[in-house]
């Protein structure tokens, strides 16, 4: 996937909660609805906290690697009352339960003959918050997403 653009690329979120670890197979088999005018996706993947300690006899400071869990990140759209994918996203911030969500990447080399790539990952959705703007800006929403601890599952192209 070299010198992609996200351009026409897809977002979508599950119609239900999805509170346990999913499988590939699963994540396929979950019922979805799109998300339209995504002005900026979530980040998407894990990091790792990294601790450390002072000890006072050197001076020095130790580090370690610690926890690794899912990135938590902004989802911004244009609001729009009438999308139903945002609808969903609406009802999952009021939810302390993790929906499940699907990104469709536009990196096919030839979508006649392989799939994009897609990535699956749970999330909990938080309260959203409008965006303020200029005079001539767009009204977005901005929902704060937290990743599971499940990491996200990443499907390459793939022949059809």
């Amino acid at each position: 996937m070299a010198d992609e653009i996200y351009l026409g690329e897809e977002w979508y979120i599950s119609t239900t909660p999805q509170n346990s670890d999913l499988t590939q197979i699963q994540f396929e088999a979950v019922t979805w609805e799109r998300i339209f005018q995504v002005v900026s996706g979530p980040a998407t993947g894990e990091e790792t906290n990294f601790v450390s300690q002072v000890y006072t006899d050197t001076g020095r400071t130790s580090h370690k690697k610690g926890v690794v869990s899912g990135v938590a990140s902004p989802f911004t759209v244009g609001y729009d009352a009438a999308d139903e994918g945002q609808s969903v996203l609406t009802a999952a911030s009021g939810s302390r339960l993790a929906y499940a969500f699907k990104h469709v990447l536009t990196d096919s080399p030839n979508t006649a003959t392989t799939t994009n790539t897609i990535e699956y990952f749970r999330a909990l959705v938080g309260a959203w918050q409008r965006e303020s703007g200029e005079v001539e800006g767009y009204v977005n929403r901005i929902y704060p997403l937290q990743i599971t601890k499940q990491a996200p599952i990443v499907v390459p192209p793939e022949a059809i």
